[in-house]
Protein backbone atom coordinates (compact mmCIF):
# COMPACT_ATOMS: atom_id res chain seq x y z
CA UNK A 1 0.00 0.00 0.00
CA UNK A 2 1.39 3.44 -0.78
CA UNK A 3 2.08 5.91 2.41
CA UNK A 4 0.19 8.13 0.15
CA UNK A 5 -3.34 6.48 0.44
CA UNK A 6 -4.09 7.72 3.84
CA UNK A 7 -3.10 11.58 3.67
CA UNK A 8 -5.40 13.76 5.02
CA UNK A 9 -6.99 16.79 3.01
CA UNK A 10 -5.35 19.40 5.54
CA UNK A 11 -2.83 18.95 8.35
CA UNK A 12 0.65 18.41 8.80
CA UNK A 13 3.22 15.83 7.56
CA UNK A 14 6.63 14.74 8.15
CA UNK A 15 8.74 13.16 5.33
CA UNK A 16 11.50 11.65 7.03
CA UNK A 17 14.00 10.82 4.01
CA UNK A 18 16.24 12.39 1.70
CA UNK A 19 14.48 13.17 -1.41
CA UNK A 20 16.00 11.42 -4.37
CA UNK A 21 17.39 12.44 -7.23
CA UNK A 22 16.44 15.45 -6.23
CA UNK A 23 13.92 17.15 -4.81
CA UNK A 24 11.85 17.82 -7.90
CA UNK A 25 12.28 14.25 -9.31
CA UNK A 26 11.44 12.76 -6.24
CA UNK A 27 8.39 10.67 -5.42
CA UNK A 28 7.03 13.06 -2.80
CA UNK A 29 7.15 16.16 -4.77
CA UNK A 30 5.38 14.43 -8.11
CA UNK A 31 2.55 13.70 -5.58
CA UNK A 32 2.42 16.97 -4.49
CA UNK A 33 1.95 17.93 -7.81
CA UNK A 34 -1.14 15.26 -7.97
CA UNK A 35 -2.58 16.23 -5.17
CA UNK A 36 -3.08 20.16 -6.66
CA UNK A 37 -3.38 19.50 -9.73
CA UNK A 38 -5.05 16.07 -10.34
CA UNK A 39 -6.15 15.43 -14.31
CA UNK A 40 -6.37 19.19 -15.36
CA UNK A 41 -3.51 19.86 -17.79
CA UNK A 42 -3.61 23.80 -17.34
CA UNK A 43 -2.78 22.84 -13.27
CA UNK A 44 0.20 20.90 -14.49
CA UNK A 45 1.54 23.34 -16.52
CA UNK A 46 1.33 26.42 -13.87
CA UNK A 47 2.74 24.11 -11.89
CA UNK A 48 5.89 22.84 -13.49
CA UNK A 49 6.26 26.51 -14.41
CA UNK A 50 6.58 27.18 -11.16
CA UNK A 51 4.14 29.69 -10.62
CA UNK A 52 0.87 27.33 -9.17
CA UNK A 53 -0.64 29.97 -6.85
CA UNK A 54 -2.27 27.10 -4.85
CA UNK A 55 1.39 25.36 -4.30
CA UNK A 56 4.11 27.18 -2.24
CA UNK A 57 8.12 25.93 -1.95
CA UNK A 58 10.16 27.04 0.68
CA UNK A 59 13.72 26.34 0.75
CA UNK A 60 17.11 28.18 2.22
CA UNK A 61 17.68 30.97 -0.25
CA UNK A 62 20.73 33.54 1.03
CA UNK A 63 22.11 30.97 3.62
CA UNK A 64 21.83 27.30 4.69
CA UNK A 65 18.63 28.44 6.91
CA UNK A 66 15.25 28.97 6.38
CA UNK A 67 14.49 32.29 8.32
CA UNK A 68 11.48 33.42 9.97
CA UNK A 69 10.35 35.89 7.11
CA UNK A 70 10.11 33.19 4.79
CA UNK A 71 7.74 31.41 7.21
CA UNK A 72 5.93 34.44 7.68
CA UNK A 73 5.23 34.45 4.19
CA UNK A 74 4.24 31.48 4.18
CA UNK A 75 1.67 31.52 6.65
CA UNK A 76 0.23 34.74 5.16
CA UNK A 77 -0.33 32.44 1.94
CA UNK A 78 -1.64 29.51 3.95
CA UNK A 79 -4.56 31.98 5.67
CA UNK A 80 -6.23 31.93 2.12
CA UNK A 81 -8.14 29.52 0.47
CA UNK A 82 -7.68 27.60 -2.71
CA UNK A 83 -7.57 29.60 -5.97
CA UNK A 84 -8.29 27.00 -8.69
CA UNK A 85 -7.49 23.78 -7.32
CA UNK A 86 -9.47 21.56 -4.01
CA UNK A 87 -6.46 22.27 -1.88
CA UNK A 88 -3.43 24.24 -1.22
CA UNK A 89 -0.21 22.52 -0.40
CA UNK A 90 3.25 23.96 0.81
CA UNK A 91 6.53 22.01 0.83
CA UNK A 92 9.27 23.22 3.52
CA UNK A 93 12.79 21.17 2.33
CA UNK A 94 14.70 20.89 4.02
CA UNK A 95 13.14 21.45 7.48
CA UNK A 96 16.27 20.81 8.72
CA UNK A 97 17.29 24.17 8.00
CA UNK A 98 14.60 26.19 9.94
CA UNK A 99 16.05 28.12 12.84
CA UNK A 100 14.52 27.93 15.80
CA UNK A 101 12.49 31.41 15.24
CA UNK A 102 10.73 30.20 12.01
CA UNK A 103 10.04 27.08 13.73
CA UNK A 104 8.37 28.77 16.46
CA UNK A 105 6.66 31.03 14.30
CA UNK A 106 5.32 27.96 12.52
CA UNK A 107 3.61 26.08 15.15
CA UNK A 108 -0.19 27.56 15.53
CA UNK A 109 -0.56 27.36 11.83
CA UNK A 110 0.60 23.37 11.72
CA UNK A 111 -1.80 23.13 14.67
CA UNK A 112 -4.59 25.20 13.73
CA UNK A 113 -4.40 24.86 9.52
CA UNK A 114 -6.88 26.38 7.41
CA UNK A 115 -9.44 23.83 5.34
CA UNK A 116 -7.64 22.03 2.18
CA UNK A 117 -4.20 23.14 3.69
CA UNK A 118 -1.72 20.51 3.61
CA UNK A 119 1.77 21.17 4.95
CA UNK A 120 4.69 19.10 3.91
CA UNK A 121 7.99 19.13 5.88
CA UNK A 122 10.81 16.85 4.53
CA UNK A 123 13.43 16.59 6.51
CA UNK A 124 16.51 14.09 6.43
CA UNK A 125 17.30 14.17 10.00
CA UNK A 126 14.29 14.72 11.96
CA UNK A 127 15.56 14.14 15.55
CA UNK A 128 17.13 17.83 14.84
CA UNK A 129 13.77 19.58 14.39
CA UNK A 130 12.23 20.75 17.51
CA UNK A 131 9.90 18.73 19.46
CA UNK A 132 6.87 20.84 19.33
CA UNK A 133 6.97 20.70 15.90
CA UNK A 134 7.49 16.86 15.47
CA UNK A 135 4.48 16.68 17.79
CA UNK A 136 2.57 18.79 15.37
CA UNK A 137 3.18 15.90 12.37
CA UNK A 138 1.90 12.92 11.12
CA UNK A 139 5.15 11.10 10.21
CA UNK A 140 5.85 9.27 7.01
CA UNK A 141 9.51 7.73 6.89
CA UNK A 142 10.50 6.94 3.14
CA UNK A 143 12.34 3.48 3.13
CA UNK A 144 15.23 4.92 0.68
CA UNK A 145 15.66 8.23 2.69
CA UNK A 146 18.51 8.38 4.42
CA UNK A 147 18.94 7.68 7.85
CA UNK A 148 20.38 9.86 10.95
CA UNK A 149 24.04 8.55 11.57
CA UNK A 150 23.89 6.28 14.45
CA UNK A 151 26.08 7.71 17.75
CA UNK A 152 28.87 6.69 19.12
CA UNK A 153 27.65 4.03 21.90
CA UNK A 154 30.13 4.71 24.24
CA UNK A 155 28.66 8.12 24.45
CA UNK A 156 24.92 6.98 24.33
CA UNK A 157 25.89 5.16 27.67
CA UNK A 158 27.82 7.79 29.02
CA UNK A 159 25.09 10.15 28.58
CA UNK A 160 22.51 7.90 29.49
CA UNK A 161 23.89 6.92 32.85
CA UNK A 162 24.43 10.79 33.53
CA UNK A 163 21.22 11.73 32.77
CA UNK A 164 19.69 9.32 35.32
CA UNK A 165 22.05 10.35 38.18
CA UNK A 166 21.05 13.94 37.35
CA UNK A 167 17.15 12.88 37.31
CA UNK A 168 18.16 11.54 40.81
CA UNK A 169 20.17 14.42 42.01
CA UNK A 170 23.38 12.27 42.75
CA UNK A 171 25.31 14.46 40.76
CA UNK A 172 26.41 18.16 40.34
CA UNK A 173 25.59 19.20 36.88
CA UNK A 174 29.11 21.21 36.54
CA UNK A 175 30.82 17.85 37.46
CA UNK A 176 28.67 16.31 34.66
CA UNK A 177 29.55 19.30 32.38
CA UNK A 178 33.21 18.99 33.04
CA UNK A 179 33.11 15.18 32.21
CA UNK A 180 30.90 15.57 28.92
CA UNK A 181 33.20 18.66 27.66
CA UNK A 182 36.30 15.82 26.81
CA UNK A 183 33.73 14.81 23.66
CA UNK A 184 33.52 16.63 20.57
CA UNK A 185 31.06 19.72 21.43
CA UNK A 186 28.82 18.93 18.32
CA UNK A 187 28.80 15.29 18.89
CA UNK A 188 27.83 15.39 22.89
CA UNK A 189 24.97 18.34 21.31
CA UNK A 190 23.66 15.54 18.60
CA UNK A 191 24.05 12.90 21.02
CA UNK A 192 21.96 14.63 23.95
CA UNK A 193 19.13 15.42 21.39
CA UNK A 194 18.68 11.63 20.09
CA UNK A 195 19.04 10.12 23.34
CA UNK A 196 15.79 12.52 25.05
CA UNK A 197 14.27 12.44 21.99
CA UNK A 198 14.15 8.12 21.50
CA UNK A 199 13.10 8.28 24.85
CA UNK A 200 9.92 10.83 24.18
CA UNK A 201 9.09 8.80 21.02
CA UNK A 202 9.31 5.37 23.49
CA UNK A 203 6.61 7.49 25.49
CA UNK A 204 4.43 8.42 22.16
CA UNK A 205 4.44 4.12 21.50
CA UNK A 206 3.51 3.32 24.95
CA UNK A 207 0.55 5.77 25.08
CA UNK A 208 1.79 7.16 28.28
CA UNK A 209 2.51 10.84 26.55
CA UNK A 210 0.11 12.99 29.06
CA UNK A 211 2.69 12.18 31.48
CA UNK A 212 5.57 13.81 29.72
CA UNK A 213 5.86 17.40 31.02
CA UNK A 214 5.83 20.56 28.99
CA UNK A 215 9.15 21.69 29.81
CA UNK A 216 10.70 18.31 28.28
CA UNK A 217 9.71 19.23 25.23
CA UNK A 218 11.15 22.96 26.02
CA UNK A 219 14.36 21.28 26.95
CA UNK A 220 14.47 19.80 23.67
CA UNK A 221 14.17 23.04 21.81
CA UNK A 222 16.95 24.47 24.07
CA UNK A 223 19.07 21.79 22.67
CA UNK A 224 18.39 22.49 19.32
CA UNK A 225 18.53 26.32 19.78
CA UNK A 226 22.29 25.07 21.11
CA UNK A 227 23.18 22.99 18.47
CA UNK A 228 22.13 26.04 16.08
CA UNK A 229 24.93 28.10 17.85
CA UNK A 230 27.75 25.78 17.55
CA UNK A 231 26.74 24.96 13.78
CA UNK A 232 26.94 28.82 12.74
CA UNK A 233 30.19 28.77 15.17
CA UNK A 234 28.41 31.78 17.30
CA UNK A 235 30.71 32.78 19.98
CA UNK A 236 30.27 30.46 23.09
CA UNK A 237 31.39 29.36 25.87
CA UNK A 238 31.14 25.50 26.42
CA UNK A 239 31.19 24.93 29.44
CA UNK A 240 28.31 27.32 30.39
CA UNK A 241 26.66 26.05 27.31
CA UNK A 242 26.42 22.63 28.52
CA UNK A 243 26.11 23.79 32.26
CA UNK A 244 23.20 25.78 31.44
CA UNK A 245 21.34 22.36 29.65
CA UNK A 246 22.13 19.96 32.45
CA UNK A 247 20.26 22.51 34.95
CA UNK A 248 17.67 22.96 32.88
CA UNK A 249 17.48 19.43 32.06
CA UNK A 250 16.98 18.52 36.03
CA UNK A 251 14.41 21.19 36.14
CA UNK A 252 12.80 19.20 33.23
CA UNK A 253 12.90 15.84 33.85
CA UNK A 254 14.71 15.67 37.88
CA UNK A 255 13.99 16.79 41.02
CA UNK A 256 13.05 20.56 42.16
CA UNK A 257 16.46 22.45 42.54
CA UNK A 258 17.66 23.55 45.88
CA UNK A 259 20.31 25.52 46.48
CA UNK A 260 21.89 23.36 49.33
CA UNK A 261 22.05 20.82 46.81
CA UNK A 262 24.92 21.50 45.14
CA UNK A 263 28.73 22.56 46.36
CA UNK A 264 29.07 24.92 43.49
CA UNK A 265 26.55 27.79 42.96
CA UNK A 266 28.28 28.98 40.23
CA UNK A 267 26.10 27.11 37.67
CA UNK A 268 22.93 28.82 38.68
CA UNK A 269 24.71 32.51 37.63
CA UNK A 270 26.26 30.72 34.58
CA UNK A 271 22.75 29.46 33.23
CA UNK A 272 21.71 33.29 33.07
CA UNK A 273 25.39 34.17 31.56
CA UNK A 274 25.24 31.71 28.65
CA UNK A 275 21.26 32.27 28.41
CA UNK A 276 22.11 35.95 27.62
CA UNK A 277 25.22 35.45 25.87
CA UNK A 278 23.13 33.31 23.14
CA UNK A 279 19.82 34.90 23.16
CA UNK A 280 18.79 30.91 24.75
CA UNK A 281 15.01 31.47 25.24
CA UNK A 282 14.96 29.50 28.89
CA UNK A 283 11.86 27.27 29.57
CA UNK A 284 8.96 29.27 30.99
CA UNK A 285 8.88 28.03 34.84
CA UNK A 286 12.12 28.79 35.00
CA UNK A 287 15.04 27.49 37.71
CA UNK A 288 12.83 28.01 40.93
Amino acid sequence: MSPFSSWPNQGSLLWVGRPSPSLKESEIFQFARLLICGKDSRNHTLFETGVHPDFYLIEPTDSRWIKIDQIRALIDWANTRPQISTRKLAIIYPADALNLQAANALLKTLEEPMPEMLFILVSVYPKTLPATLLSRCHWIRHRSGQQPVEMDDNLRKQILQDLKKLRKGEVDPVIVAASWLKNNSEALISGLMVVLYESLTRAAHANTVAAIKPSAFEFLDLIYEAKRCIQEKAPANMTLLIENLLIQYIHSYGKKLDSTEFSDLRHCERSEAIQKHLHVIPAKAGIQ
